[in-house]
């Protein structure tokens, strides 16, 4: 009945609001008036979550089935365990109460007090009544884990920080630890989970994430890794897993199937990666925030969710950057009409509803800081001089001399400088904003081919 995708652990000592905003006044009113609250077992608020939770099929849209809804039975099993397991009923009201705020924004300060109160009750009697995990207790504890898991990356997705990247990414790296533990809570449950009503989820589940990837929507990515001469063997095999699923998600949303959740990867993919990857992205390695981007732009596919929302509007997106793709390194065949090489190719997530592709020559001289800001993707590719390129995602500043391209996907921030002069051939997905005027009247009515 609940959200089958983010699986979570126990979280002893785990305060349940720290990922919403940790410092704000909700939060310290939710504490002072912790007792008073929850005072009374139930109230008229509680039972318009109840409500709303029953009814409201939009709540749990990303669970796993052919129509992509949650069934009776599994509502029924829900509440069932719920009433069971107290920890796991607070926790399904404060889920109902996050998605009441996101559908009335004219309350949305109450439902979202409502929210952080209720998971902070639900993961204190959680830590207080569990001990471990057997045939009894099993099924409310992965639901928990589960719904807490939705819970979580819902407002990691959705916080407004005003650090930008960094918080985010710290706050990002806290969710993925947590949401990670699934491996132990599956490893340690195994044998009891699979004798419980959850068996055909979690055999649907295992089934989906061992698929083989058929696309090649990752291959760049895959690529960068492989040439990465800063990572290791182990930090290589953990970048090409989490590159693995992160294609197995793309296919899902491409092919269109209507059997399973074709969503299914945008919650499962933070868990799935191993520490070494973690730990890239606590790094801020370059070849990390890229696969980070593949994985924003697997989110911007669930977009009409409103778990996941267009993420695009809220992150900083890190560029992708080739060195040496000059002649000098990529040898010009002779005697034969072809193309030499293809140097990037993404699917484009520009807002503009017709397809747009322009191009031009860009020119940056000694002076002030250049900014940019995409909601369009360009690439660059350097044809004399130098241009210094500072990613905003990852803080770097890329020196980029002729043969050199960078390419800025929807999300990015940049900024441009110089020491000399700098001279590069540029294509985006926007409209022209203004042309030469030596060019006008200069384009050929008629091909002479």
């Amino acid at each position: 009945m609940v959200p089958r995708l983010c699986l979570m652990p126990p979280l002893s000592r785990l305060m349940a609001a720290s990922l919403i905003n940790p410092g704000s006044t909700e939060n310290a009113c939710v504490r002072n008036q912790h007792d008073q609250t929850f005072e009374e077992d139930i109230n008229l608020k509680h039972m318009e979550l109840l409500v709303h939770l029953a009814t409201d099929k939009g709540l749990l849209i990303l669970t796993h089935g052919a129509k992509n809804e949650v069934s009776s039975p599994e509502l029924a099993l829900g509440l069932k365990k719920g009433l069971e397991s107290p920890y796991l009923m607070y926790q399904l009201l404060a889920f109902s109460a996050r998605h009441l705020a996101f559908l009335k924004p004219e309350r949305s300060a109450s439902y979202l007090h409502q929210a952080v109160a209720l998971q902070t009750r639900a993961v204190s009697i959680f830590n207080a009544a569990w001990a471990e995990i057997n045939q009894s207790n099993c099924v409310s504890i992965l639901l928990f884990s589960s719904i807490l898991g939705h819970h979580l990356l819902t407002d990691t997705l959705a916080k407004r920080t005003p650090d930008g990247i960094d918080e985010f990414m710290t706050n990002y790296v806290q969710f993925v630890e947590m949401h990670r533990g699934i491996h132990t809570i599956a490893m340690t449950a195994k044998t009891q989970l699979m004798q419980s009503e959850l068996e055909p989820i979690i055999s649907w589940s295992a089934s989906f994430t061992s698929r083989s990837p058929r696309g090649n929507d990752c291959q760049r990515a895959s690529e960068l890794v492989d040439q990465a001469e800063s990572l290791g063997l182990e930090d290589k095999k953990a970048c090409q897993l989490v590159i693995r699923f992160l294609q197995v998600g793309f296919d899902a949303v491409f092919s269109g199937e209507e059997q399973g959740n074709r969503y299914h990867m945008l919650c499962t993919w933070p868990m799935l990666g191993p520490p070494e990857f973690t730990a890239l992205l606590v790094a801020r390695k370059p070849e990390a925030l890229v696969i980070l981007a593949y994985y924003a732009a697997l989110l911007q596919h669930g977009k009409h969710l409103w778990q996941i929302g267009d993420v695009s509007n809220n992150k900083i997106v890190p560029l992708t950057i080739i060195k040496g793709a000059g002649h000098e390194h990529i040898p010009i065949p002779e005697g034969d009409c072809a193309i030499i090489a293809d140097f990037h190719s993404i699917k484009s997530q520009s807002s503009h509803s017709t397809p747009y592709l322009t191009t031009g020559l860009y020119r940056v001289v000694p002076g002030p800081t250049r900014y940019g800001e995409y909601d369009y993707e360009e690439t660059k590719y350097v044809l004399k001089g130098q241009i210094d390129i500072t990613d905003e995602a990852t803080g770097k500043t890329h020196h980029l001399v002729a043969g050199d391209w960078a390419f800025f996907h929807v999300g990015s921030k940049a900024q441009f400088s110089t020491k000399s002069e700098g001279v590069a051939f540029y294509a985006v997905t926007r409209p022209m904003n203004s042309g030469h005027p030596n060019l006008v009247g200069r384009e050929e009515s008629t091909s002479k081919l």
